[in-house]
């Protein structure tokens, strides 16, 4: 885990940001490395547990806190859920480019890119701090780099957006020049 500092800094709730870039990992790596987090969205892994040894189930179970998301009927109670585990100080991970509501673009040199705004909800909601994660493969190697945390918004309207967009813009402009091969949904 490279930027583990950042997450250490963070002494209660926060929102980890994924994106559908790099290996298809979810919360699965941070779970590995000891830190409870509660997974929002559709996750397949318990029809897959099968192949998995035993000593990988832990990890690879869902916790009782997690939910498939895969419904968008089903996202409002989802969020619902998200907001309380936050509100008790636990840990959610969620895809900045998943289900829900469009929030916003960001410009990117291979197309925009739609942000959805379930993230941005839970923030408002619960003060969290939203920290972005991205991963990609050094050959065999699974790194998870966090960055520091986005700063804190007073609402979202477009202006306040903004500075959000434009940091995470920055950050996936920066993945896709150095990791392009990691990046398929791109190449659609």
């Amino acid at each position: 885990m490279e930027g583990a500092e950042h997450l250490a800094a963070v002494s209660g709730p926060a929102i980890m940001l994924g994106f559908h870039v790099g290996p298809d990992s979810g919360d699965l790596p941070l779970r590995i490395l000891g830190h409870p987090v509660t997974f929002l969205g559709r996750s397949d892994r318990n029809a897959a547990i099968g192949w998995w040894g035993d000593a990988w189930r832990p990890f690879v179970e869902s916790s009782p806190l997690s939910f498939s998301a895969g419904r968008q009927d089903r996202w409002a109670g989802v969020l619902y859920t998200a907001r309380q585990t936050l509100l008790d100080g636990g840990k959610v991970y969620i895809m900045a480019d998943g289900s829900g509501r469009e929030a916003f673009r960001l410009p990117l040199s291979v197309g925009e890119w739609p942000i959805r705004a379930g993230w941005v909800t839970l923030h408002q909601l619960t003060g969290a701090p939203v920290l972005p994660l991205l991963n990609h493969l050094a050959g065999r190697r699974h790194v998870m780099t966090l960055h520091p945390p986005l700063p804190a918004l007073a609402s979202s309207t477009p202006l306040d957006l903004e500075a959000w967009r434009d940091r995470l813009a920055r950050l996936m402009q920066d993945y896709v020049a150095r990791f392009p091969e990691q990046c398929p949904r791109f190449a659609r």
